[in-house]
């Protein structure tokens, strides 16, 4: 038996006496049928491993598909001129197949009817119209999934690819290469020796106003990436069908069809057209290195320093990932010479699952022990990737969304252990017998059981993550005590300052003025009292009366002039200078001038009353604070201060929406929809640093209790049936 070697006899789902007439039914039907071979397909030999695979690629759906050589003798068999039953005997007769692979058989030419690479004869109307209503039904469901993932072909670049390819194709040659790894080398030399200024400013690389340049270099990096498959397909005769783009949740990702590759009958070449999306990327980041090393701080050097990322992490970290279903895993098939390696892993990983846990018996695997431990491994990792994958957006959907994460992330997680129990029930089902059936079922619950148990014990150190305001303890404002014209500029901010120290100067005549006529006054009643004190008694008290009261007003009028000349309270620094480049400027009473702060720095942040529950802070709790300026390090903190009653008041406008925070407030009354409480962390006396300035923000990290999975979903279960009890 050369062929259908993965459907053998004990795979076939004949448990039941029902099960084994519906076979029977179909097959009667299909027995008479003619099927032929689609002549304008195209076919192409390769070996992998030195083991023959034909691949099939069909020039108007431009797709490709790998057969085996066992399975490209059964295809070349069918003819049209002759039934399947006839053709199913010959092949027996020949001992190409085995009469108890019927089933297989048949399933086997449906499988090649449905990738379109046979010619199948207009006979059975009714059933060429239930096919027409499926398929109409699967592009209706597409559409509605079109929203979130939609594929727009663009147009056909084979022509201008052909036209410009002379201009491209030195770059696939060993000289341009020899370059291209040179300037490989000098430009991580350059990172390097200039690592810190690198690594510096890419702390605020996410932020709210680098989205719209990231997004373009992001698209404008992708278009250029498929250029590069596109133009190393041509380079070695491939055609080039379609070029269009991708809009996965609204962002745009551009696409190439250069699946003519894979009937490039050398690997190599097969390979540099996977690598040459990454290849043309890396050429546009070290061009992005260069201009980077060459212009100052500014919008190119920040542009160029995204590009790099972009292009060299991004890239690396989705593109060359053999996990995920992108360039380096048709480079990895390439490389080992396993087509289909994930499906070939997968099924290596279910047989053994249902061998071992299932007790479901298997044909005997006759590839070399390396080529099997490899498809284990590989397989393996791939469902621990996905699961992974699968827990962290369950995890981070319900955490990041406290009213409906928790719904969204349960139907998510229901949704793809509803697919793994499909996939378990069919192996059940596969049982001839009913203790083989009990013996599987009981395996796949137990199965199911530990998994869940060990995934709800998983241990985790749960964090919290806030921002936070960077103040000094001592923060005093500044205001004017008299009114007048701004005559000096007041110090700059930063600026140490003593107690008593000059911060800026007013001007106001008219409290000069009225200064100096109270002091005239006050003098002239002083002469006027020492010449009644010898000759009127009376006359005298009244003139000591009105001196006094002249005095008086005379010291309030001088505190007023004395005033315009606005101080330092305390000892610190110069926070905040609220009239720079005012001079000239009328200043009335009571307005605030400055701010001067001293002390050690303190960093207060709001939490919300869930947050404040599960932080379960106390006094000198350490936190880490990461500030925006010096990305590369983490400075230390303590708890100082919790208040006790929270407040739906928000008074720091940087924690809001209003100021880029995260906090959403009302624009007419400044209040949040819930109480949040105030916490103040202070930085450890070695954790001052030099480039903090009042009211810089600041991310912030409690870390808590460890804690398990199951007990954090269970608190989300909690929360939600509170919330909704509110509600009600």
């Amino acid at each position: 038996m050369n062929s259908l070697s993965h459907e053998s006899p004990s795979a076939t789902p004949v448990s039941t006496a029902d099960q084994q007439r519906t076979a029977d039914s179909w097959l009667d039907r299909l027995r008479p049928a003619h099927v032929g071979l689609r002549a304008e397909l195209e076919v192409s030999r390769h070996l992998f491993r030195g083991v023959p695979t034909y691949v099939l690629r069909d020039p108007v759906t431009f797709k490709s598909h790998k057969l085996s050589a066992g399975d490209y003798q059964i295809y070349v068999s069918l003819t049209s001129s002759t039934s399947l039953g006839k053709i199913f005997a010959k092949l027996c007769q020949q001992n190409v197949l085995d009469v108890e692979q019927e089933e297989a058989f048949y399933r086997f030419v449906l499988s090649l009817a449905q990738m379109g690479l046979l010619s199948l004869p207009v006979s059975d109307g009714s059933a060429l119209y239930a096919k027409y209503k499926r398929q109409r039904d699967a592009e209706r469901r597409a559409k509605l999934s079109g929203v979130l993932f939609l594929q727009v072909p663009l147009f056909q670049p084979d022509r201008f690819l052909e036209r410009t390819k002379r201009f491209v194709t030195p770059l696939f040659s060993r000289w341009a290469f020899s370059i291209w790894l040179l300037g490989l080398v000098g430009c991580i030399l350059i990172v390097s020796v200039r690592w810190h200024e690198f690594r510096s400013p890419l702390g605020s690389m996410l932020t709210l106003h680098n989205v719209p340049l990231l997004w373009s270099l992001l698209v404008g990096l992708k278009v250029f990436h498929e250029f590069g498959h596109a133009y190393a397909c041509k380079r070695f005769g491939g055609v080039v069908p379609e070029m269009g783009a991708y809009f996965i949740i609204f962002t745009p990702c551009a696409y190439v069809d250069a699946s003519a590759s894979w009937g490039f009958p050398r690997p190599l070449h097969r390979i540099i057209v996977g690598l040459g999306g990454m290849y043309f990327e890396s050429i546009l980041a070290q061009l992005a290195v260069l201009i980077w090393a060459l212009t100052p701080h500014g919008a190119v050097h920040s542009a160029a320093q995204y590009a790099i990322i972009l292009a060299t992490v991004v890239t690396a970290g989705f593109n060359a990932n053999p996990l995920m279903k992108y360039d380096g895993y048709y480079i990895l098939s390439d490389l080992v010479g396993i087509p289909n390696l994930r499906q070939e892993a997968q099924q290596r990983v279910s047989s053994l699952f249902s061998r071992w846990v299932l007790g479901v018996t298997a044909s005997v695997d006759e590839q070399p022990i390396f080529t099997r431990m490899f498809l284990t491994a590989f397989g393996l990792t791939c469902s621990l990737y996905k699961f992974v994958v699968v827990a962290g957006l369950t995890v981070t959907i319900a955490w990041k969304l406290p009213m409906i994460g928790i719904v969204v992330a349960a139907a998510y997680l229901t949704n793809t252990l509803r697919q793994i129990a499909l996939g378990m029930y069919h192996q059940v089902q596969r049982q001839r017998t009913r203790p083989a059936q009990v013996r599987a079922a009981a395996g796949l619950a137990t199965c199911l059981i530990v998994a869940g148990v060990l995934f709800a014990l998983i241990p985790f150190a749960q964090h919290e993550h806030a921002e936070g305001v960077a103040r000094r303890m001592n923060t005093t404002t500044v205001y004017a005590q008299s009114s007048g014209w701004l005559t000096q500029e007041f110090l700059p901010e930063g600026t140490s300052v003593a107690t008593g120290t000059l911060l800026g100067q007013l001007e106001n005549p008219e409290l000069s003025t009225r200064a100096l006529q109270g002091q005239y006054d006050a003098e002239q009643l002083r002469i006027s009292l020492m010449s009644k004190v010898e000759t009127d008694q009376s006359a005298a008290s009244i003139a000591q009366q009105r001196h006094q009261a002249k005095l008086t007003e005379l010291a309030t009028s001088r505190d007023a002039v004395a005033q315009l000349s606005i101080t330092s309270p305390s000892d610190g620094v110069v926070a905040h200078n609220f009239l720079r480049h005012q001079v000239g400027r009328y200043i009335p009473h009571g307005t605030p001038v400055a701010m001067v702060a001293g002390g050690p720095w303190v960093v207060q942040t709001l939490v919300s009353a869930e947050q404040l529950a599960n932080l379960r802070l106390q006094a000198e709790s350490p936190v880490q604070i990461l500030f925006p300026a010096a990305t590369t390090r983490i400075y230390w903190a303590t708890v100082k201060r919790i208040t006790q009653v929270g407040s739906r008041r928000i008074n720091q406008v940087a924690l809001t929406q209003l100021g880029g925070g995260d906090i959403a407030v009302s624009v007419d009354t400044g209040e949040a929809e819930q109480a949040y409480f105030e916490i103040t962390l202070v930085l450890a006396p070695n954790q001052q640093a030099d480039f903090v300035r009042q009211d810089m923000t600041a991310q912030i990290k409690f870390v808590t209790q460890r804690t398990t999975v199951g007990r954090q979903f269970y608190r989300r279960l909690l929360n939600l049936w509170n919330q909704l009890q509110q509600l009600g």
